[in-house]
């Protein structure tokens, strides 16, 4: 008997959405294609670029320097990240830009809302003055900044975007009558055994 009550309020809480867990109104940069672009010395300038889809991959596993003429770290994205871990060590150059932009060239992505460094950074220096972003671009300028391999220099950035990556709560009131219904159902159901 007690189990048709528990049972009672599974169901009613599941189909209220409490028990689904945790739901994303829209995806990320997941299975997107994105455009990449090293930027230097000026935002205006393109050293180097690309388009890539996102993945469960490293997008693109050189990283490429210019000031060097070498590789030097894997860039990674996820569904809602942006990770660049330095497998070389140098500098980058000082310059009005030096860093990279990523964008979506297919507006498929929902709006960019928000781009934090992680707490994963150990880029010293580095802080919210090498981040811009709008809708659809985030720019990095790292310039006169540098990285090293031992320990590897990580540049982790966590990115939001519109309709947020969790579900809205349900009001208090509407949850306590969902539970409210569970258990009467619940005690009626007893009552009849």
């Amino acid at each position: 008997m007690r189990n048709g009550v528990v049972r009672c309020v599974v169901v009613i809480l599941a189909a209220a959405g409490i028990l689904a867990g945790p739901g994303r109104a829209d995806a990320g940069f997941m299975a997107n294609t994105l455009s990449y672009e090293y930027l230097t010395p000026t935002v205006g300038t393109v050293t180097n670029s690309s388009t890539f889809v996102v993945t469960g991959g490293v997008e693109r596993s050189s990283l490429f320097n210019g000031n060097t003429g070498t590789d030097v770290a894997n860039f990674d994205v996820s569904d809602n990240s942006v990770l660049v871990q330095f497998y070389a060590t140098g500098s980058w150059t000082p310059a009005f830009f030096n860093g990279f932009h990523l964008s979506d060239i297919s507006n498929t992505i929902p709006a960019i809302t928000g781009v934090t460094a992680n707490s994963a950074t150990n880029m010293s220096g580095f802080g919210t003055g090498n981040v811009s972003f709008d809708a659809n671009n985030i720019f990095v300028n790292w310039e006169s900044l540098s990285f090293t391999n031992d320990p590897p220099t990580v540049v982790q950035l966590d990115v939001t975007f519109a309709g947020g990556s969790v579900a809205t709560p349900l009001p208090p009131t509407l949850l306590a009558g969902f539970l409210g219904m569970g258990l009467l159902a619940g005690v009626r159901r007893f009552r009849r055994a």
